[in-house]
């Protein structure tokens, strides 16, 4: 511009040495990544490539947003509470060097600016703007309490803190995350046991915060309220109270709980799932997520994973058995029953051996109802009735009338079918129940 006299020469350099400040674009895969990622996969199926990545045509998806969200909230939350009840699986890492927690705690708080704004100053050197030096003494420069919570963070948010004192006596976890601290209640740490599959979650809690954490490690923390409050810290305060009378001093190791934050102790869960919603009147597919974390792992759960379904797959047999001729009124005999099979295992190159295999199917409670009706067995989901169901209806039959909805996994062909022995996908029998709530419209 200053070549074509727009601008003089001074301003053109002024102009240059002033900061940039741009915007960068957040990748479209953080708000629906596995929903978008199998729309994507659908249409270059049909399409190609060169006409859905150079074209640039519109693709109509029946995805609601905000449901979006919400699925993965729960989703990702329901699998962080299954896996705190197998345990905690101990640190990421400790840092014992006061440099080294400064440095982790500047580059956490640097990488959480930046997943809040999406501003950046680009400076005239072409270099981007730094954060600036990390504020660890807790005031700002006119030495007023910085906030428990930066604004750059919001309460419910899961943040990486380091462990900066383990208290045993009132029960308190101190840590700090970015340039706050926060303090850990023992009460909501109980489950952070060692993981023992041979022990109920309920029954192997931990009796103090150090056998689980320590000065220096690096955890993970959930941010539950901006200031910290304990009813268990409360009630041994009051107890103390009673007994020192007039004497009552408060006690100097105590925290003030209105500088620090309250956080909770929180882990990545190594456990997954999936979650499927399907509109019943306009057969959309309002929400799809297919594990905890896309980043972390690609393989969709909600359409590749074929799990077991157990006694969720008994719906479809007692359908089947009502287009077969039963009524919910009709009489099952609830009973012992075993079917026994031959089968040939080999012994040497010379002889085989001929063996009988039983199998005895039983209910959940080990007993026996006796004469049952139809809508009891389902509604108690008997094992036993909905086995002798399937062998007076049909192996065949019921087959059939899971791929008539929508079934197409591969099935076992026996008896064990009506009690969910094969493998199905999520979506698959999402859109099974689809057709039951659409009172057998089809999906």
């Amino acid at each position: 511009m200053a070549e074509d006299g727009y601008v003089t020469t001074e301003e053109a350099k002024r102009a240059g040495e002033e900061p940039l400040q741009v915007y960068v674009r957040k990748d479209y895969k953080e708000l629906a990544p596995f929903y978008l990622e199998t729309v994507r996969q659908m249409v270059i199926k049909k399409l190609g490539e060169i006409m859905v990545l150079d074209k640039g045509i519109k693709i109509y998806t029946g995805l609601d947003l905000q449901k979006q969200v919400e699925a993965q909230n729960q989703v990702r939350n329901g699998l962080r509470s299954v896996d705190k009840r197998q345990g905690f699986r101990g640190p990421k890492e400790s840092l014992q060097n006061p440099e080294d927690v400064a440095k982790f705690l500047r580059k956490s708080r640097d990488e959480l600016m930046d997943e809040a704004s999406a501003v950046r100053i680009i400076q005239a050197d072409g270099t981007i703007q730094e954060k600036g030096e990390l504020d660890l003494d807790g005031q700002d420069d006119q030495g007023n309490p910085l906030p428990t919570i930066p604004p750059y963070l919001s309460v419910d948010q899961i943040v990486p803190a380091v462990v900066m004192k383990v208290d045993d006596t009132w029960g308190l976890v101190h840590v700090r995350f970015c340039e706050s601290k926060g303090l850990i209640d023992f009460e909501s740490m109980k489950w952070a046991r060692q993981p023992d599959p041979g022990v109920r979650f309920d029954q192997g809690e931990i009796s103090k915060p150090s056998e689980a954490l320590k000065a220096g490690d690096v955890i993970e923390v959930r941010l539950i309220g901006r200031t910290f409050s304990s009813q268990a810290v409360e009630d041994h305060l009051n107890t103390l109270k009673k007994k020192a009378g007039k004497n009552w001093k408060e006690p100097e190791d105590l925290p003030d709980f209105k500088l620090h934050a309250h956080v909770e102790l929180e882990q990545e869960p190594s456990v997954e799932g999936a979650l499927v919603a399907i509109d019943q009147n306009s057969e959309d597919v309002l929400a799809l997520v297919g594990g905890y974390d896309f980043t972390r792992s690609e393989f969709s759960r909600a359409l590749q994973a074929a799990r077991q379904t157990g006694s969720a797959f008994k719906s479809l047999v007692y359908a089947a058995a009502l287009d077969k001729g039963y009524t919910p009124a009709t009489s099952i005999l609830d009973s012992p029953i075993v079917y026994e099979e031959e089968d040939t295992e080999v012994q040497d190159v010379d002889a085989d051996e001929i063996i009988t295999k039983k199998w005895k199917p039983l209910n959940h409670s080990k007993r026996f109802m006796g004469e049952t009706l139809f809508r009891k067995a389902l509604i108690r989901s008997l094992n036993v009735p909905t086995v002798k169901i399937i062998e007076k209806i049909g192996v065949d039959w019921v087959a059939n009338y899971a791929r008539r909805l929508g079934v197409f996994s591969p099935l076992n062909y026996d008896f064990t079918m009506a009690l969910g022995s094969s493998g199905v996908t999520l979506y698959e029998m999402t859109k099974m129940f689809s057709i039951f709530g659409r009172m057998g419209k089809k999906v």
